[in-house]
Formats: C-alpha cells, sequence, structure tokens
C-alpha cells in the first residue's frame, strides 16, 4: 500500500498493490491510485484499510449464508424428504425461501452502514480496542511517517509526538520510539 499526493508519487501509486491519492494531488496522482480520498484526512487512510476489511468480512458472511441456506432448503425443495414422510414443498414456498436468501444477505450487508470512521476525536478509542501488537505497529508506522495533519494541508512532523497527539489524547506505548522519544528527545 501506498499514499501520496504529488505528481513525483504517481509512478509508485501505479506500481503499488494498493494506490491511496490524496483528493487535493495533482490529477496525474488521483488517476494512477486504486483509491482516492476524497478528505484530507490521514484518518481517512485507516479507515480506507478498515471498510475495506468489513466490507471483505461481510461477503464471506454472507457468501457463507447463502450455501448453507440453499444446501439445506434446495434438496427439501427437490422433494427430498417425500420418501420418508410424504412431505412436498409448494413451488412458491420454494420461491419464497429463495427470495428470502436474497433478501437476507441485502439486509447482512445493510450492516455496513453501521460502520464508525475514525476522527481525531474517537482515535484514542480505536487504538484501545486494538491488542498489544497491533497498536505497537500503528504507532511506531505513525512515529516513522513523520507526517501530520494540518488545517492548510500535510506536513513532515519534526516531532513524532505531533502526529499522535491531539487536543483529546495522547498515545504512548511502554518500550515504543515514542516512550523514547519522551525520554530522551531524540529517534
Amino acid at each position: 500500500m501506498f499514499v501520496g499526493d504529488g505528481i513525483n508519487d504517481s509512478p509508485v501509486l501505479a506500481q503499488a498493490d494498493v494506490g491511496v491519492a490524496i483528493n487535493s494531488g495533482s490529477d496525474i496522482t488521483v488517476n494512477a491510485a486504486g483509491i482516492v480520498l476524497m478528505k484530507d484526512s490521514l484518518y481517512d487512510v485507516v479507515n480506507a484499510i478498515r471498510i475495506s476489511k468489513s466490507s471483505f468480512r461481510r461477503i464471506k458472511i454472507n457468501f457463507c449464508w447463502a450455501f448453507l441456506y440453499n444446501i439445506l432448503l434446495i434438496p427439501i425443495a427437490m422433494g427430498v424428504l417425500y420418501p420418508m414422510n410424504n412431505f412436498k414443498l409448494d413451488p412458491m414456498l420454494a420461491g419464497a425461501a429463495m427470495a428470502l436468501s436474497s433478501i437476507s444477505v441485502v439486509i447482512s450487508s445493510l450492516m455496513l452502514k453501521i460502520f464508525k470512521p475514525i476522527t481525531a476525536e474517537n482515535f484514542a478509542e480505536y487504538l484501545g480496542g486494538l491488542n498489544n501488537s497491533e497498536r505497537k505497529l500503528l504507532v511506531t508506522t505513525l512515529n516513522m511517517s513523520g507526517i501530520t495533519q494540518a488545517s492548510d494541508g500535510f506536513h513532515g512532523s519534526t516531532t513524532p509526538k505531533s502526529a499522535l497527539s491531539g487536543p483529546n489524547y495522547s498515545i504512548t506505548i511502554p518500550g515504543s520510539e515514542e516512550e523514547h522519544y519522551q525520554s530522551t528527545g531524540k529517534l
């Protein structure tokens, strides 16, 4: 995955498995990327990953549900139970059962509407839900990138703390580069 917003990022975005462009970037970059973020927020990169994982998980759930539903009900509709207990499923009921299968998949897909995106206000809450290894990886990645968001765009940060702190939160992981920076003032 590569995130970029400048003309010099276009070749890398085109070559990356997943290229993410910031909408405020150049037109060439936007055209070369697989994903274009509509707002200038680095949180949307994390949100794009999270919604992709949620969508893929929902596809697998829907596939399994529809498969099991059809595996059970198609033989019944065909009359497999008729020789044993003379049970026949009326064709109209079989058709309604198949329609219910489709409706249940659509309703399950609508669960994606409850997706809660990460913002500056709930970022610390999101980090609290991660296990220690996921949290350390995310914080280390943010620290090493040295990228922070300012009101007028993106800037390289001289301190990793500015990439993680905001008006409502401050994150320090014991043993991380962040803790090292706080104690020594150096990376």
